[in-house]
C-alpha cells in the first residue's frame, strides 16, 4: 500500500512541474525496460518516441533510428517512420512504455 502511495504521491509532485518530458518510471517498466539501457540488444532493435499530428495529438510512434543488424533494421524501417500498429494493435492512445514492451 505504501509503495501505491509513493508513486501517486511521486506523479502528483512531477505534474505541478507542467513540463511535457518530465516522466514517472514505475518499478515495474524500469525492470521491463532496464536491459535496452544497458547495451544489450533487446526487441526488434527500434529506438521510438512521439510525431504529433497537426493539432498536436499524438498519432502513433516514430522511429528514431533502428539498431544496424536489428530485427527492424532488416525489416527495412527507417528513421521517421511511423509506427501506427503492432500485432494489430492500434498505437494511437497506446503508451510508450507499453508500446516498447510489445516490441521486446
Amino acid at each position: 500500500m505504501f509503495y501505491l502511495q509513493s508513486n501517486m504521491a511521486i506523479k502528483k509532485m512531477l505534474d505541478t512541474l507542467e513540463d511535457p518530458f518530465t516522466r514517472f518510471l514505475e518499478l515495474e517498466k524500469f525492470i521491463t525496460l532496464r536491459p535496452g539501457t544497458q547495451g544489450a540488444f533487446t526487441g526488434v532493435g527500434l529506438s521510438t518516441g512521439y510525431p504529433t499530428k497537426l493539432d498536436g495529438s499524438a498519432a502513433g510512434f516514430v522511429v528514431i533510428s533502428a539498431s544496424p543488424g536489428g530485427q527492424a533494421n532488416r525489416a527495412g524501417m527507417l528513421s521517421g517512420d511511423v509506427i501506427l500498429a503492432i500485432d494489430d494493435t492500434s498505437t494511437e492512445t497506446m503508451g510508450i512504455y507499453d508500446a516498447a514492451e510489445l516490441l521486446q
